[in-house]
């Protein structure tokens, strides 16, 4: 079966998958080439992930990570409404 025809998964990341959140953020900086990409601790993800303002969807093929998405919910001081702002790679 070609790569085309092979199911991906998209699955929003919660505090138990920070290991592949780890992966996709490290893509994600390799994609948009930062210097010297890094990655905080394990826990410090877990703690991110938890965080319903925070939201990251990865694309996967095999477990391979595909593509992504981080968002952030930023609530509004001028109105009573948020914006979310999204960084997004395929």
């Amino acid at each position: 079966m070609s790569d085309k025809n092979k199911l991906v998964e998209i699955k929003r990341l919660g505090e138990n998958d920070a290991p592949l959140a780890e992966a996709l953020f490290m893509l994600l900086q390799n994609v948009f080439e930062v210097e010297n990409p890094t990655s905080p601790p394990l826990p410090y993800l877990q703690h991110l992930l938890q965080n319903t303002s925070f939201i990251v969807y990865a694309a996967l093929q095999d477990k391979e990570i595909l593509g992504g998405l981080t968002a952030y919910i930023l609530p509004m001081y001028r109105v009573t409404s948020a914006e979310i702002f999204c960084t997004i790679l395929r």
